[in-house]
Protein backbone atom coordinates (compact mmCIF):
# COMPACT_ATOMS: atom_id res chain seq x y z
CA UNK A 1 0.00 0.00 0.00
CA UNK A 2 1.26 3.33 -1.16
CA UNK A 3 2.56 5.86 1.85
CA UNK A 4 0.11 8.85 1.98
CA UNK A 5 2.14 11.88 1.99
CA UNK A 6 2.27 14.36 4.76
CA UNK A 7 1.71 18.30 4.66
CA UNK A 8 5.25 19.04 4.88
CA UNK A 9 6.25 16.56 1.91
CA UNK A 10 3.38 18.01 0.23
CA UNK A 11 4.24 21.29 0.83
CA UNK A 12 7.83 20.78 -0.23
CA UNK A 13 6.79 19.58 -3.84
CA UNK A 14 5.56 22.47 -4.86
CA UNK A 15 8.44 24.01 -3.16
CA UNK A 16 11.10 22.14 -4.72
CA UNK A 17 11.95 23.22 -8.62
CA UNK A 18 13.29 19.70 -11.05
CA UNK A 19 13.80 20.91 -14.25
CA UNK A 20 13.52 24.40 -14.39
CA UNK A 21 15.79 27.07 -14.77
CA UNK A 22 16.81 29.49 -12.11
CA UNK A 23 14.54 32.32 -12.71
CA UNK A 24 11.88 29.69 -13.46
CA UNK A 25 12.48 28.14 -9.70
CA UNK A 26 12.15 31.34 -8.25
CA UNK A 27 8.94 32.35 -9.77
CA UNK A 28 7.91 28.80 -8.69
CA UNK A 29 8.88 29.48 -5.23
CA UNK A 30 7.94 32.93 -4.80
CA UNK A 31 4.00 31.85 -6.38
CA UNK A 32 4.36 28.84 -3.68
CA UNK A 33 5.10 31.38 -0.81
CA UNK A 34 2.21 33.93 -1.91
CA UNK A 35 -0.71 30.80 -2.18
CA UNK A 36 0.36 29.51 1.19
CA UNK A 37 0.03 33.14 3.14
CA UNK A 38 -3.10 33.61 0.60
CA UNK A 39 -4.44 30.31 2.97
CA UNK A 40 -3.13 31.63 5.75
CA UNK A 41 -4.34 34.93 5.34
CA UNK A 42 -7.84 33.88 5.26
CA UNK A 43 -7.89 31.37 7.56
CA UNK A 44 -6.64 33.38 10.14
CA UNK A 45 -6.54 36.93 9.18
CA UNK A 46 -3.67 39.36 7.86
CA UNK A 47 -3.13 41.03 11.33
CA UNK A 48 -3.39 37.35 13.52
CA UNK A 49 -0.72 35.94 10.99
CA UNK A 50 3.06 36.26 11.21
CA UNK A 51 5.97 35.60 8.93
CA UNK A 52 7.07 32.43 10.90
CA UNK A 53 3.75 30.97 10.83
CA UNK A 54 3.75 31.42 6.59
CA UNK A 55 7.72 29.91 6.99
CA UNK A 56 6.69 27.27 8.96
CA UNK A 57 3.46 26.02 6.81
CA UNK A 58 6.31 25.71 3.67
CA UNK A 59 8.71 23.77 6.17
CA UNK A 60 11.63 27.15 5.76
CA UNK A 61 13.54 29.55 7.15
CA UNK A 62 11.46 32.99 7.86
CA UNK A 63 14.91 34.17 6.29
CA UNK A 64 13.96 32.20 3.16
CA UNK A 65 10.85 34.20 3.12
CA UNK A 66 12.09 37.81 3.53
CA UNK A 67 14.53 36.75 0.44
CA UNK A 68 11.46 36.69 -1.84
CA UNK A 69 9.44 39.20 -0.20
CA UNK A 70 10.50 42.90 1.47
CA UNK A 71 8.00 42.56 4.30
CA UNK A 72 4.15 41.03 5.12
CA UNK A 73 2.35 43.96 3.29
CA UNK A 74 3.87 43.53 0.14
CA UNK A 75 3.24 39.15 0.24
CA UNK A 76 -0.30 40.68 1.26
CA UNK A 77 -0.27 42.50 -2.49
CA UNK A 78 0.78 39.47 -3.90
CA UNK A 79 -2.26 37.35 -3.08
CA UNK A 80 -4.57 39.45 -4.64
CA UNK A 81 -2.02 39.97 -8.04
CA UNK A 82 -2.01 36.25 -7.78
CA UNK A 83 -5.45 35.75 -7.94
CA UNK A 84 -5.86 38.51 -10.50
CA UNK A 85 -3.35 36.31 -12.86
CA UNK A 86 -5.55 33.51 -12.61
CA UNK A 87 -8.39 35.53 -13.77
CA UNK A 88 -5.97 36.99 -16.54
CA UNK A 89 -5.32 33.48 -18.01
CA UNK A 90 -8.62 32.22 -17.67
CA UNK A 91 -10.05 35.02 -19.45
CA UNK A 92 -7.36 34.77 -22.58
CA UNK A 93 -8.50 31.22 -22.72
CA UNK A 94 -12.07 32.38 -22.96
CA UNK A 95 -11.53 34.78 -25.98
CA UNK A 96 -9.34 31.92 -27.27
CA UNK A 97 -11.70 29.01 -26.99
CA UNK A 98 -14.85 30.40 -26.76
CA UNK A 99 -17.06 30.87 -29.59
CA UNK A 100 -19.71 33.96 -28.56
CA UNK A 101 -20.80 35.75 -25.16
CA UNK A 102 -22.28 32.32 -23.35
CA UNK A 103 -19.42 30.31 -24.16
CA UNK A 104 -16.43 32.56 -22.94
CA UNK A 105 -18.67 33.32 -19.74
CA UNK A 106 -18.92 29.98 -19.03
CA UNK A 107 -14.76 28.74 -20.06
CA UNK A 108 -13.86 32.22 -17.65
CA UNK A 109 -16.13 30.89 -14.68
CA UNK A 110 -14.96 27.14 -14.94
CA UNK A 111 -11.20 28.14 -15.72
CA UNK A 112 -11.08 30.86 -12.79
CA UNK A 113 -12.82 29.11 -10.03
CA UNK A 114 -10.82 25.49 -10.66
CA UNK A 115 -7.82 27.65 -9.96
CA UNK A 116 -8.66 29.56 -6.91
CA UNK A 117 -9.87 26.22 -5.45
CA UNK A 118 -6.75 23.99 -6.93
CA UNK A 119 -4.20 26.31 -6.20
CA UNK A 120 -5.25 28.68 -3.76
CA UNK A 121 -7.44 26.56 -1.48
CA UNK A 122 -11.42 28.10 -2.22
CA UNK A 123 -10.09 31.49 -3.46
CA UNK A 124 -8.46 35.01 -3.04
CA UNK A 125 -8.67 37.65 -0.44
CA UNK A 126 -11.56 39.88 -0.17
CA UNK A 127 -11.94 41.56 2.77
CA UNK A 128 -7.85 42.43 4.20
CA UNK A 129 -7.62 45.18 1.51
CA UNK A 130 -7.51 47.90 4.47
CA UNK A 131 -4.00 46.93 5.37
CA UNK A 132 -2.52 47.48 2.19
CA UNK A 133 -0.38 50.59 0.95
CA UNK A 134 -2.53 53.28 -0.61
CA UNK A 135 -0.67 52.46 -4.56
CA UNK A 136 -1.40 48.87 -3.66
CA UNK A 137 -4.97 49.55 -2.94
CA UNK A 138 -5.50 51.53 -6.17
CA UNK A 139 -3.99 48.61 -7.93
CA UNK A 140 -6.32 46.19 -6.18
CA UNK A 141 -9.45 48.13 -6.90
CA UNK A 142 -9.09 48.85 -10.51
CA UNK A 143 -8.56 45.38 -11.23
CA UNK A 144 -11.70 44.41 -9.28
CA UNK A 145 -13.55 46.72 -11.67
CA UNK A 146 -11.62 45.60 -14.63
CA UNK A 147 -12.90 42.42 -13.54
CA UNK A 148 -16.57 43.10 -13.20
CA UNK A 149 -16.62 44.95 -16.30
CA UNK A 150 -15.41 41.70 -18.16
CA UNK A 151 -17.75 39.43 -16.68
CA UNK A 152 -20.42 41.91 -17.90
CA UNK A 153 -19.47 42.23 -21.27
CA UNK A 154 -19.58 38.35 -21.25
CA UNK A 155 -23.51 39.00 -20.56
CA UNK A 156 -24.16 41.74 -22.19
CA UNK A 157 -22.45 39.80 -25.44
CA UNK A 158 -24.51 36.71 -25.10
CA UNK A 159 -27.64 38.51 -24.66
CA UNK A 160 -27.15 40.87 -27.61
CA UNK A 161 -26.36 36.91 -29.35
CA UNK A 162 -29.25 35.34 -28.18
CA UNK A 163 -27.47 32.45 -26.64
CA UNK A 164 -28.36 34.26 -22.42
CA UNK A 165 -31.71 35.39 -22.28
CA UNK A 166 -32.86 39.30 -21.62
CA UNK A 167 -31.72 39.96 -17.46
CA UNK A 168 -30.38 42.99 -15.85
CA UNK A 169 -25.98 42.23 -16.83
CA UNK A 170 -25.00 43.73 -13.95
CA UNK A 171 -27.44 42.08 -11.52
CA UNK A 172 -26.11 39.01 -13.44
CA UNK A 173 -22.51 40.16 -12.70
CA UNK A 174 -23.10 40.55 -9.36
CA UNK A 175 -24.61 37.05 -8.75
CA UNK A 176 -21.67 35.69 -11.02
CA UNK A 177 -18.88 37.26 -8.92
CA UNK A 178 -20.72 36.84 -5.54
CA UNK A 179 -20.63 33.40 -6.22
CA UNK A 180 -16.92 33.20 -7.18
CA UNK A 181 -16.40 35.24 -3.98
CA UNK A 182 -17.68 33.62 -1.58
CA UNK A 183 -16.66 30.13 -2.45
CA UNK A 184 -13.40 30.55 0.22
CA UNK A 185 -16.21 30.71 2.99
CA UNK A 186 -17.45 27.19 2.71
CA UNK A 187 -14.49 25.52 0.90
CA UNK A 188 -12.29 22.60 2.78
CA UNK A 189 -9.83 20.91 1.04
CA UNK A 190 -11.39 17.74 3.13
CA UNK A 191 -15.00 18.08 1.77
CA UNK A 192 -15.92 15.57 -0.89
CA UNK A 193 -16.06 17.91 -3.93
CA UNK A 194 -12.73 18.73 -5.67
CA UNK A 195 -12.52 22.59 -7.76
CA UNK A 196 -13.80 20.44 -10.97
CA UNK A 197 -16.70 18.98 -9.82
CA UNK A 198 -17.55 22.47 -7.75
CA UNK A 199 -16.77 24.64 -11.08
CA UNK A 200 -19.07 21.85 -12.91
CA UNK A 201 -21.99 22.77 -10.45
CA UNK A 202 -21.50 26.38 -10.82
CA UNK A 203 -21.59 26.71 -14.08
CA UNK A 204 -25.18 25.09 -14.08
CA UNK A 205 -26.33 27.59 -11.45
CA UNK A 206 -25.94 30.01 -13.61
CA UNK A 207 -26.67 29.02 -16.94
CA UNK A 208 -30.07 27.36 -15.20
CA UNK A 209 -30.82 31.08 -14.30
CA UNK A 210 -29.85 33.06 -17.46
CA UNK A 211 -29.63 30.96 -20.70
CA UNK A 212 -31.86 31.80 -22.95
CA UNK A 213 -34.38 28.57 -24.07
CA UNK A 214 -33.17 26.26 -21.88
CA UNK A 215 -29.38 26.31 -23.73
Amino acid sequence: MARKSTKTETQNAKWDGVGLTRQEVRDAKRRALVASANQIFRKKGYYNTSMDEVADFLNVSKTVVYYYVKNKEELLFLCYQLAFQYGAEAQAYAEEHGRDGREKLELLIRHYTIRLINELGGGGLMSEDTALRPEHLVVVQENRRHWNRVFRSYVQEGVAGGQIRECDTRLAEFFIMGAIRNIHHWYSREGEMRGEQIADELVKFVFDGIAAGGQ
